[in-house]
């Protein structure tokens, strides 16, 4: 009962303050799409998809405004901080994903220095899907129900094939929960 004093308080005040809007649809979505990176990375099973016991989850990033709703988490090996699986994932309002790989690639700075990311299409995931590999370095971009979007990152690993396959592993658990 207590709970439910607490939503009607927090409701009327945002309705004297002009927040209501926002509020509501800030609050209903992130109910509905539930943007909890650690919870959603620990699903897939960060152990299995590095192969190693991991640590702690290290939650990087937890952000909801009227824009976007961003979660960011990683977990390392106990045995090395450079082998770790990371995953962001966001709903953003007033953006529209990509249509295509060739547009999310050309909208991005590919250009790392001396690391030279090289960009393939991915099949089979959201609506547009890009991987973007450098030695020891793997990133999955997902789009999908257009502004939905994650990134997976996976370091430690330097066959290509093999991060493409745990990658997708935990954007395909991600794509089934939200």
């Amino acid at each position: 009962m207590k709970k439910l004093y607490k939503t009607y308080f927090v409701f009327i005040f945002a309705f004297f303050v002009g927040l209501t809007p926002g509020l509501t649809q800030v609050g209903v979505l992130a109910a509905e799409t539930n943007l909890d990176a650690c919870s959603l990375l620990k699903e897939s099973n960060p152990e299995s998809v590095l192969g190693e016991p991991v640590g702690e989850a290290l939650p990087l990033l937890q952000q909801s405004n009227a824009d976007v709703i961003v979660s960011q988490c990683s977990y390392s090996a106990k045995s090395s901080l450079y082998k770790s699986i990371s995953l962001l994932v966001k709903y953003v309002y007033k953006f529209e994903n990509p249509k295509n790989s060739k547009a999310f690639v050309e909208s991005q700075q590919l250009d790392f220095g001396d690391f030279k990311f090289e960009p393939h299409e991915v099949t089979g995931l959201g609506d547009v899907a890009v991987s973007l590999a450098a030695p020891g370095t793997f990133q999955l971009w997902v789009f999908w129900k257009k502004h939905y979007q994650m990134s997976v990152v996976l370091d430690g690993f330097d066959d290509r094939n093999e991060a493409l396959k745990r990658t997708k592993e935990v954007a395909q658990i991600v794509l089934n929960k939200l």
